[in-house]
């Protein structure tokens, strides 16, 4: 009997890579964003709608309040890693990893000191522009949505 540990999906340029049966750790995250990162350029490129779903679900998961999802550890655990990549990495690297991984890989992971590992890798390497007018796009767009959305319920 063979067991399947990983597979990649093609879409179009881009590689989409779903961990199976494995448990994503610090290297292989480490993996899994540089190889987003290379899909990039300096030139802007829309994202691929496949693409732009991921960022979405990535975008509601960390609109989410950490007390909604107390009774869910690993929604928890992928919102407060998330969290963690934008907060104290940056943007950039937060749309890498919305795109590289799911909220469940995240919440059953097992990353170490990612901050510390993702953090030292990207001061490594090259920040493509293209990636930086994604992540201005929808990682702002999202942030506006959701302050508009709290002034409106404090209006209501």
């Amino acid at each position: 009997m063979q067991y399947v540990l990983s597979c990649s999906v093609t879409f179009a340029s881009n590689t989409l890579y779903m961990v199976l049966n494995k448990q994503l750790m610090g290297e292989s995250l480490n993996k899994l964003l540089e190889q987003q990162r290379c899909t990039f350029t300096d030139q802007y490129r829309p994202l691929l709608t496949v693409q732009v779903i991921a960022l979405e679900k990535a975008n509601t998961l960390m609109a989410e309040s950490p007390e909604s999802l107390k009774w869910n550890y690993p929604r928890k655990k992928a919102n407060s890693i998330l969290n963690d990549i934008k907060n104290c990495i940056g943007s950039d690297v937060y749309v890498l990893c919305a795109l590289a991984t799911t909220a469940s890989a995240l919440g059953t992971s097992n990353l170490g000191d990612y901050v510390l590992s993702i953090g030292s890798w990207w001061q490594g390497v090259q920040h493509p522009r293209g990636l930086t007018m994604i992540s201005e796009k929808h990682v702002t767009k999202q942030r506006k949505e959701s302050l508009h959305g709290k002034l409106r319920s404090h209006i209501v």
